[in-house]
């Protein structure tokens, strides 16, 4: 009934509409039962039927996708168990806990003394190519789970 009474606060919508869920606000938590209350929530939120996409956050994690595969709740052309599909995952602590190394060590080259540093101006991730590729590789490891080229097809 809230989520209902929102979407009929803010109607008309000039855009597409996401409801990002919160199964475990802030965790930061790693294990599956961070995953299994957020997956509950995502569910309970495609059960109201209520329009826009959802996308599910608060505990987010490695065990978030196989998870919500084995239920069905991830858009695949072969499975029709559900009438309404997970659209986004939002990874916060878990996506940073993973950057944080990659961060770690562009931090590093900040602390080394200034005569033994290429440049004397600050590094960014963009003016260091190998630290920038490794993030957008890790970034791409979780995106490409649902968002992929080859997922893609499958919806098709």
């Amino acid at each position: 009934d809230y989520l209902w009474s929102l979407y009929e606060l803010i109607q008309p919508l000039p855009c597409e509409l996401i409801w990002q869920t919160d199964g475990r606000p802030m965790s930061g938590d790693i294990g599956d039962g961070a995953t299994r209350a957020c997956v509950k929530l995502g569910e309970k939120i495609l059960a109201t039927d209520i329009p826009g996409n959802i996308q599910l956050a608060g505990g987010t994690n490695r065990h978030t996708v196989p998870k919500l595969e084995a239920l069905g709740m991830l858009h695949n052309r072969d499975r029709t168990s559900v009438s309404r599909w997970v659209s986004g995952i939002a990874y916060g602590s878990y996506a940073r806990s993973l950057l944080l190394p990659v961060l770690n060590e562009l931090e590093a080259m900040e602390m080394m003394p200034l005569n033994c540093r290429s440049t004397v101006t600050p590094h960014t991730i963009e003016t260091v190519p190998e630290l920038l590729w490794q993030a957008v590789e890790l970034a791409d490891s979780l995106v490409s789970q649902i968002k992929s080229p080859e997922r893609l097809l499958q919806v098709i």
